[in-house]
């Protein structure tokens, strides 16, 4: 398992060179800490290029799941954060927690891209008779970004988890692989959640990278059964791009404790848990899918 330690070595190791050399020391800048974050996403996928070209491990791009796989999921992919959002608001609910209502939910979202208060003043007043309309507007654009821009990024940290690591830890039972790589991506984040806080709104320490480790092990478990029933690592790379699309309206649409609610707080784990166990019964019912080489048609 000598590769599978370098290739946490790299990604880590470059990752947090980041974190500490640029990320952290201009917390306060957005353009750079959006730019410096996004490369940041990419180290993963860099690190298995760097294994690759000095020959540390021997795969082939079907191995780590870079085909089209069941393409059906594809698009259903796309849906599943919206999905997970819908169920999260619905906790909240039956928690009796406070939740903002979906014309609430618009309007400080259309407030927060204003610059000045003339547009902020338009935007509420066509919100008020528009806001389903608007919502709609919101939820096809971070739909439309997950499945493009982001998708680039999203990718360039699947490649790792649900290419590399399910890979490597194909001898796992399901459940520990998911909890490994789950306990993996959660400390890759380790400096801007025990640092900065990132996600939770400013709380440092070790009890919100505990918390965020227990989101990212519950959205594992729905990202690792995807994996597994398409056979391909495209379909969590989009439902991942299309979560960080939506994270500032999981962010305002659950706005109590961000350890409770946020957008990775314990009920929007509950809701990734919940999808991961629907998925688990398909991936159970029908099987595992595996990029499987295409014969190439013989010459005549």
């Amino acid at each position: 398992m000598m590769s599978l330690a370098i290739f946490i070595l790299l990604s880590f190791g470059i990752s947090f060179l980041i974190d500490f050399v640029i990320l952290i020391p201009n917390a306060e800048n957005p353009l750079i800490f959006a730019i410096g974050g996004a490369f940041r996403m990419l180290i993963p996928a860099l690190s298995i290029i760097i294994l690759k070209a000095f020959n540390i491990d021997h795969f082939s791009r079907l191995d780590i799941g870079l085909c089209v796989g069941k393409a059906k999921w594809l698009f259903i992919a796309p849906l599943i954060p919206i999905i997970v959002w819908i169920i999260t608001a619905l906790l909240h609910k039956i928690f009796a927690i406070e939740v903002l209502s979906l014309q609430e939910i618009v309007t400080q979202i259309v407030e927060t891209n204003q610059k000045d208060e003339m547009s902020k003043q338009f935007a509420v007043e066509f919100i008020q008779s528009n806001y389903l309309f608007v919502l709609f507007i919101i939820i096809g654009a971070s739909v439309l970004a997950g499945v493009s821009i982001n998708l680039l990024f999203a990718l360039g940290e699947e490649i790792g988890w649900r290419g590399y690591l399910v890979y490597k830890l194909s001898n796992k039972n399901f459940y520990l692989q998911t909890l490994l790589i789950g306990i993996i991506w959660g400390l890759w984040h380790a400096p801007l959640i025990y640092v900065l806080g990132y996600n939770y709104s400013g709380f440092t320490g070790f009890k919100p990278l505990v918390t965020f480790i227990g989101f990212t092990i519950g959205v594992s478990y729905t990202l690792n059964n995807l994996r597994h029933i398409s056979g391909s690592v495209f379909p969590p790379a989009i439902v991942h791009s299309t979560l960080n699309a939506l994270g500032g309206m999981f962010l305002i649409s659950f706005p109590q404790n961000p350890f409770i609610s946020g957008a990775a707080g314990i009920i929007p784990t509950i809701a990734w848990i919940l999808v991961g166990f629907l998925l688990d019964i398909i991936r159970i019912k029908h099987g595992q899918t595996n990029c499987i080489k295409q014969e190439q048609p013989k010459l005549t």
